[in-house]
């Protein structure tokens, strides 16, 4: 008698389970996103970290449609492009003034959040007043959604 009750209780709770549909990259990333952080880091050609830039809080913020990615900082309109690479995704957003579009890898993406990450090999930048160059730049950008 048991064991039929403690049968009936799980089948029970595997019936009430709610079914989750899963949103596809192109459905999840299109939205209002604000981009709460950017964060910079330096690393020399061991990979070693040599310099971090301080957190970068904005308050921009970008909307993205089927077609279209608009920055409301400077107000400008591109398009982009969704591509999958070796498992990691990738948004290609095509700035308006016609330079060759920039790839962010899409490392992060939820109902509420999303983060970017891109690395640029070879790059200078400034410490305390002094240009040095880097074996690459990587640049994270934490966005949440509006």
């Amino acid at each position: 008698m048991k064991s039929n009750f403690l049968l009936s209780m799980f089948i029970l709770l595997l019936s009430c389970q709610k079914t989750e549909t899963t949103k596809s990259t192109k459905e999840l990333v299109k939205g209002v996103w604000k981009a709460t952080a950017m964060r910079t880091e330096y690393y020399n050609a061991a990979n070693v970290k040599v310099y971090e830039e301080p957190v970068h809080q904005t308050e921009s913020t970008i909307t993205i449609t089927d077609k279209y990615i608009t920055f409301a900082n400077p107000g400008s309109k591109g398009t982009y492009k969704l591509e999958e690479n070796k498992g990691k995704k990738y948004i290609y957003a095509s700035p308006p003034d016609g330079e060759p579009p920039q790839p962010y890898e899409i490392n992060t993406l939820t109902e509420s959040g999303m983060t970017w990450l891109m690395d640029l090999p070879k790059y200078t930048y400034s410490e305390k007043g002094v240009k040095k160059l880097a074996a690459k730049c990587c640049i994270r950008i934490d966005f949440q959604r509006q």
